[in-house]
Order: structure tokens, then sequence, then C-alpha cells
């Protein structure tokens, strides 16, 4: 039903060019933008209008919308990420320790190992050195203080330490009865995160078969087959 809505929305945007190209293409200048640039081209091209709700040209809007927040208001204070889970076992131990993994070589086969290079190592870079106090690296990350306790907790089989602790908010975890991650933000890449993060969807790639001489675009055609 998702899809009939959608598909029926995108007839509506491409039966009705004349009214979005109005808006959009204004004049030459807005043509060779839109990669009009062969004569017979201009005027052919099939716009995607940034109302259509999840289209490259409503990702960039937005993105502006919340970097123009950023310029007037500043940065965020934190980054709080808020995951449910059906888990009994990971809902108690969230709520005693916000534990990651095991990972690395208690658990190659984990889904935040990534290669670097010729070895894999954790995505999140777990486990976390050991910090006497909190500070910045050269990224202006925050390296929160992570104290050697000496206390080990087994989780999914593994033996843990501090270094594999989550940072969290005690207080929300408790409230929320779920998974909550929060983290001090530096700078505003947070912000830049959180856009290309909900909007980046799944891993594709889109190809068609056409004739040498067809130079023409269409907009809603790219975004179907890519969706």
């Amino acid at each position: 039903m998702y899809v009939k809505i959608e598909n029926t929305r995108l007839d509506y945007l491409r039966n009705n060019q004349s009214t979005i190209r109005a808006d959009l293409c204004q004049g030459i200048l807005d043509s060779l933008d839109s990669g009009e640039t062969k004569v017979h081209n201009v005027g052919q091209r099939v716009i995607l209008p940034p109302s259509f709700i999840g289209d490259p040209r409503d990702m960039k809007k937005r993105y502006l919308n919340a970097m123009a927040l950023v310029q007037r208001f500043g940065k965020p204070d934190l980054f709080v990420t808020m995951k449910y889970t059906s888990n009994p076992i990971l809902c108690r131990i969230v709520l005693a320790h916000m534990m990651h993994g095991p990972c690395g070589s208690l658990n190659p086969h984990c889904p935040c190992m990534r290669k670097e290079g010729k070895k894999l190592s954790c995505k999140n870079k777990f486990p976390r050195p050991y910090a006497s106090e909190t500070s910045t690296n050269k990224d202006v990350n925050s390296i929160y203080r992570r104290r050697n306790t000496g206390e080990n907790v087994i989780v999914r089989g593994a033996q843990l330490n501090n270094q594999w602790v989550i940072p969290y908010n005690p207080y929300l975890s408790m409230l929320f009865d779920c998974h909550i991650n929060v983290e001090a933000c530096s700078t505003i890449k947070a912000v830049k995160y959180l856009y290309k993060y909900v909007y980046k969807g799944h891993d594709r790639i889109s190809y068609n078969v056409h004739l040498a001489d067809d130079d023409s675009v269409d907009e809603i055609e790219q975004y179907q087959p890519g969706r």
C-alpha cells in the first residue's frame, strides 16, 4: 500500500511538470544548473521537487535548514540515541552497564567489525582505552573519563571490563527502560551525521541501458529504481 501511494504521488508529479518546472527552473542559468546543457534537452528534464519527502532535494533542504539552526543557536550540547529492544537479557544489562560487543578478537564476526588495511577493527573503536580525565582528541571528539576499576562482568559469554562500557546516562536509562547512548557534542559534526544517517538509505547501485544519443534526465525514474 505504501508503494501504491508513493507511485500515485510520483505519477502526479510526472504529469504536472509544467507547474514544478515553473517553480524550480525559471531561467537559463537554472536550466544549466539542472544539467540541461544541450539545446534539444532544454525543458525535457523530469523534475522531482523537494516537496516529495525523502528525495535528494528534500534531503538537501532539510540539511541546510539544520545548518541554519546551528549557525543561529550554536551546536547541540548532547547527542542522545534511543533504541528499544525486545531482548530481555540485553535490557537487564543496559540498566546496569551499557556494554558494547563483545567484538574484536572476542567476536570477529560482530556486525560492528570492518576491515582497515589487512586487519579487522571495531568501527565504534571498542574496546576504548582507559582515561583518567575527560578530554578531546585532535579531531575535537570527546574522550570520556574511563577508569580502570578492575571490575569484570560476563556479557554474551565474554568477560568485559570498563573499556567496553558505552557512554550512558543512568537516569535516562531507568526512566525510559531502553538502550540510550549519550554523547557530548564538541562540534557540529553530530548534526551532519544525523541527517546523513537518516537519509542515506540502504546500499544500492542503479543502472540502465539506453540509446547513446538519449541524454535526457528523468529524476523520478532515477529515484524509483534506486529506492
